[in-house]
């Protein structure tokens, strides 16, 4: 059995776009997962082992949140396993909205109850509570985090501009991308990435 420390793997905080969001307004939070070198968590669909990172909101009254944006995972290959998820820092985006009778001049506290699983060799599960103090106001972009924040939503998917084409064979998905454009964005590479797990042997070539 592998030996690792007790140390954290992962270093998680909450940063707010804005120093301030007025009543009816929503503002976009990143939890951002500071994940030691050598070690990944999971997108959405983890692959063929792991768990995606899980966001628990505590919220005042009125507040709502919305679906996690997960940004474009790696393909993590551990033995004969394909993991989905992420090394580095990545930003995970919520869009919370601010109810129409919050009081402007309050300052508010959000809370998270956020876990994830991380691995390397082996897998540990950690968790975190999370505060965000944040301010109730006319909207104000913070201008310490807007190239973060830039940075983040770069990483979202977007919708294919091509047409794409599907062929299922008994052992096969092919995707067919015909566009002159195509040629012109001139691609380095292209990995597929199923949203559920079980649709694909992960590890298989591409």
């Amino acid at each position: 059995l592998a030996q690792i420390d007790e140390l954290p793997k992962v270093h998680a905080r909450l940063v707010a776009e804005d120093a301030s969001v007025p009543a009816g307004g929503s503002i976009t939070v990143a939890l951002e997962e500071n994940i030691r070198d050598g070690w990944h968590t999971y997108w959405i669909n983890p692959g063929d082992a792991g768990a995606p990172t899980e966001i628990k909101w505590s919220l005042p009254q009125g507040w709502s949140a919305g679906d996690i944006q997960w940004p474009t995972p790696k393909r993590l290959p551990v033995g004969p396993l394909m993991d989905y998820g992420y090394e580095g820092k990545p930003w995970l985006l919520q869009k919370l909205a601010v109810p129409a009778d919050a009081k402007a001049g309050d300052t508010v506290t959000l809370k998270a109850a956020v876990d994830w699983l991380v691995c390397k060799d082996i897998c540990v599960p950690e968790e975190a509570t999370l505060t965000l103090p944040l301010k109730i106001g006319p909207a104000t972009p913070d201008p310490a985090v807007v190239k973060d924040f830039a940075a983040a939503r770069a990483l979202l998917p977007v919708a294919s501009p091509w047409k794409l084409n599907y062929a299922l064979s008994k052992d096969a998905l092919s995707l067919y991308v015909a566009a002159p454009a195509l040629a012109a964005a001139h691609p380095v590479e292209a990995d597929f990435f199923p949203d559920k797990s079980g649709i694909i042997k992960g590890a298989a070539p591409q």
